[in-house]
């Protein structure tokens, strides 16, 4: 089926929802009729004239500037839906409907996965690349939770398998923001602890190796294990009856509680808490690697974030464009929002699914 001319020309999505989750059409927000009114027919009503599409649009700051390779992505991605789909109409008067058959959902994934990613390859990584990098990172996580597994009928190997992809798409996804931050680190110790909060373990024991942190470098790799965590539990409890804590270096402790598994940490000087300066993916990401082992269900994780979000502990999901307005060096201020990143929301799915 060939596309829709107004739908290349990008004049016939018309509907919609405006930056504060209000419905829209044409970019502004409708209201509902209430079924008593006389024109009770009628589902909608604009609560003004409507400007146009684009005009709407640049007012709620949802404008995104796209390459030219970006929308020859998107027409991409609109044919492989439609060539997906099934139109059912159920009447001659009836508007055809639009049905996905779960039997292709598999190869609807791997075909969407494979559109973006070449267009994310083939793009530099600067602000014309950033709608298809989200892009990428929404595609690839769906399929990171649910593409088909081999090992699917065998329980454990299900959940660990799972576990392992989801590990490589959070370390993927939050590499650049790791690479940027930890070139600019002096510190031994603060490289380390920010290396470990990308899970980019090999990186993280090259440097404890190189500045002679050899003992820590043979803990790093043991992170998860249920022993190591007792082990260094332990060992932190130790370090503040002998008041030891107050002569460690703050990013080497840090580095020490986070192989812990705790978050949070009550040392002689007052209470640490490791998830001060972490971007929401990050913050997930220790709950994932540190504070769960392979055994352990990935919606454990899930719970476990979300848990720590909303008491207080650390930040919420944010979108990216909010999370870059935060300045740089701000620690243990999480302002609340019911704007939540859609990455997030797609692992709640996941997780209630």
């Amino acid at each position: 089926m060939k596309l829709n001319k107004r739908v290349t020309d990008e004049n016939s999505f018309r509907c919609g929802w405006d930056n504060k989750a209000n419905y829209a059409h044409g970019g502004a927000a409708v209201k509902k009729i209430s079924p008593e009114a006389s024109n009770a027919r009628i589902l909608t009503q604009s609560r003004g004239p409507v400007a146009g599409f684009p005009a709407n649009l640049r007012n709620g700051a949802l404008t995104v500037r796209l390459s030219e390779e970006e929308k020859k992505c998107q027409k991409k991605n609109i044919q492989c839906f439609i060539d997906h789909a099934n139109f059912v109409q159920e009447g001659d008067s009836a508007a055809r409907k639009l049905t996905f058959d779960e039997s292709r959902a598999q190869d609807l994934m791997k075909n969407l996965l494979a559109i973006v990613k070449n267009v994310s390859d083939d793009q530099k990584a600067d602000e014309n690349s950033v709608f298809n990098n989200i892009q990428y990172d929404i595609v690839s996580l769906i399929t990171a939770l649910w593409n088909d597994l081999s090992c699917k009928d065998i329980k454990a190997l299900q959940i660990r398998e799972r576990r392992k992809q989801l590990s490589e798409w959070l370390a993927n996804c939050v590499s650049q923001t790791i690479e940027s931050v930890s070139e600019d680190v002096s510190s031994a110790p603060k490289r380390i602890r920010y290396l470990l909060s990308g899970n980019k373990v090999q990186d993280a024991v090259s440097v404890a190796q190189k500045n002679g942190f050899f003992q820590l470098s043979l803990l790093i790799p043991l992170a998860g294990s249920d022993r190591v965590q007792q082990m260094l539990t332990q060992q932190l409890v130790e370090w503040k009856e002998n008041r030891i804590d107050t002569t460690i270096d703050e990013d080497l402790y840090m580095i020490y509680q986070m192989l812990a598994g705790r978050a949070k940490n009550v040392k002689t000087e007052g209470e640490v808490n490791m998830l001060s300066d972490l971007d929401w993916r990050r913050a997930f990401g220790f709950f994932l690697w540190h504070c769960s082992t392979n055994e352990n269900d990935l919606i454990d994780a899930i719970d476990l974030y979300e848990e720590a979000f909303t008491s207080g502990q650390c930040s919420y999901p944010v979108p990216i464009k909010l999370q870059q307005r935060i300045p740089e060096g701000i620690k243990d201020i999480f302002p609340s929002t019911d704007i939540f990143d859609i990455l997030f929301m797609i692992l709640k799915l996941y997780r209630n699914s």
